[in-house]
């Protein structure tokens, strides 16, 4: 049963940025009220809340969804604006009221979505909020296998998805919930290394770039940071119509551990081994009977193979123009 919602819901996950979003939250909740008519807060109890919570507001009578969270809760609400997703089926997602909107208050370990959205901080997110700038922004809409089996999952995702290192960085990062952001992915990073072997992988973009190479890592984004900061994908547009994807190639650990030097600021792109290409539907599988994991918007989430597919003006996002 839906419950009836004001016009504008705030979700949080008291749990994000190791714990600290909650006393984050809570020293500038009152400053909503100067922006707001009308408003309520739902927490977050576990994985997937944000997206029941989203969905059951948006049915309700909600027109306005703010999340405050890190990359992985913004990534459930924005799966909660949709119907749920039949990974048996290629119907387009439906969204439940196309007219809503989705704003982001500062929190969370990476908070890499909104570098791409200029929101680096509490203040600048309000000042959005207050200012009322909306603008329509494209999803990419995966399909991948579970890990443990062969069953087949869709989900949309908002920033970057990507395959391989960062799939395994991911489910080190799990086991360093209290650490900043970038430390805990450099901790991770580093962990991950250690035991990463760069698989074997077929690369498919718009069937006009075929490839079948080994690859560290392949980076297929909407936005343009992950990892807590790094430019993977730096010329990514949120509204082009088209992924920007990275491949990065037969690195060795030192050649992907001195890559890490230049990819805070988008440098990595002139690597020899580093290819950049751009499209709307981009096809992976594994080569090998090893398990490629897969890091989806900043979370552990199946492996290969994947498909990823544009979603040209799917959600409207309060945000600088």
């Amino acid at each position: 049963m839906n419950v009836p919602a004001p016009s504008t819901v705030v979700i949080v996950n008291e749990h994000a940025g190791g714990g600290r979003m909650a006393d984050v939250f809570r020293r500038v909740e009152h400053r909503l009220d100067g922006v707001l008519d009308e408003w309520e807060i739902r927490f977050t109890d576990g994985p997937n809340h944000a997206t029941e919570l989203t969905r059951d507001a948006l049915r309700g009578g909600a027109d306005t969804i703010l999340v405050a969270g890190g990359d992985g809760t913004v990534n459930e609400t924005v799966n909660g604006f949709f119907e749920p997703l039949d990974g048996d089926s290629d119907e387009p997602p439906v969204a439940i009221n196309p007219q809503a909107r989705m704003g982001l208050l500062a929190g969370g370990t990476g908070g890499d979505f909104r570098k791409t959205l200029r929101i680096p901080d509490m203040d600048s997110a309000i000042a959005a909020l207050a200012r009322g700038e909306t603008r329509t922004i494209d999803l990419g809409l995966l399909t991948y296998t579970e890990s443990s089996s062969a069953r087949r999952y869709r989900r949309l995702f908002q920033n970057i998805t990507s395959v391989g290192l960062g799939g395994l960085v991911d489910r080190y990062v799990k086991d360093l919930p209290r650490l900043p952001g970038k430390l805990a992915y450099a901790a991770a990073s580093l962990r991950a290394l250690l035991v990463f072997k760069n698989p074997m992988l077929s690369i498919s973009i718009d069937g006009g770039f075929e490839a079948e190479l080994p690859a560290a890592i392949v980076a297929v984004g909407n936005g343009r940071f992950f990892g807590g900061g790094m430019m993977a994908c730096p010329d990514a547009k949120l509204d082009d119509g088209l992924f920007d994807v990275t491949i990065m190639g037969d690195l060795t650990k030192w050649e992907l551990a001195t890559l890490s030097r230049t990819i805070y600021d988008g440098g990595h792109i002139y690597d020899a081994k580093v290819i950049t290409r751009q499209g709307r539907v981009v096809s992976v599988d594994a080569l090998s009977t090893a398990d490629v994991l897969l890091d989806v918007d900043g979370e552990p989430l199946g492996r290969l193979p994947a498909t990823f597919q544009l979603v040209p003006g799917a959600l409207k996002i309060i945000a600088p123009q």
